[in-house]
């Protein structure tokens, strides 16, 4: 029996923080968070947030939908895609994808310590996003970075810095990620086609 899938705009059944607003913007993300950026203290699914990329100013925007927009970074190439997740302690990372099909990756390197801004080649999609954001605290916890080059669906963890590119089992006919969550027997499982 296939287990259930809990994408990260589902809401667990023991939440009640409603259902996933519409951003009316054409490259946007909206995913469950902090109840304020860097404070993990009451859980890292406490309200949805948004990230969205203004084409007019060229800038990538993080939204608390509750009246709170912040420009995290200029984007001049333009983004095609964007992915919003937030780590153990409550920080935003982010990805995207311009233009150009470049990936480009936002998180917060405690080595500097401060937000770091990476380019980790071509890409045609992208999906980030933590894989227990129900317990963050667990020693097992990671932010995973899902995405597809050439095809083949490849992914980074925050452990590791997001410096290693390990493949998936799909090498080839990957054209779009629809979704990743975390499965009722705590498998971490990604949509696509």
């Amino acid at each position: 029996m296939f287990n259930l899938f809990i994408p990260d705009t589902t809401p667990a059944a023991y939440n009640n923080y409603g259902n996933p607003p519409t951003v009316n913007v054409s490259v946007n993300n909206v995913t469950i968070g902090p109840i304020a950026l860097n404070d993990a203290s009451e859980g890292l699914n406490n309200k949805f947030w948004a990230t969205y990329y203004d084409p007019i100013t060229d800038n990538i925007i993080l939204d608390d939908l509750a009246g709170t927009t912040e420009v995290i970074t200029n984007e001049p190439l333009g983004v095609t895609r964007i992915g919003l997740a937030f780590d153990q302690n409550g920080n935003d990372v982010y990805a995207w994808i311009t233009e150009t099909d470049i990936l480009m990756l936002r998180f917060f390197d405690s080595g500097i310590p401060g937000d770091t801004i990476v380019n980790l080649g071509a890409a045609q999609d992208v999906v980030i996003t933590m894989d227990m954001k129900y317990q963050p605290s667990n020693a097992r916890s990671d932010v995973l970075l899902f995405y597809i080059r050439n095809g083949g669906i490849f992914y980074r963890v925050q452990r590791e810095s997001y410096a290693i590119e390990n493949p998936t089992p799909v090498i080839a006919g990957a054209s779009r990620l629809i979704d990743s969550g975390m499965r009722t027997d705590y498998r971490f499982q990604v949509k696509w086609y």
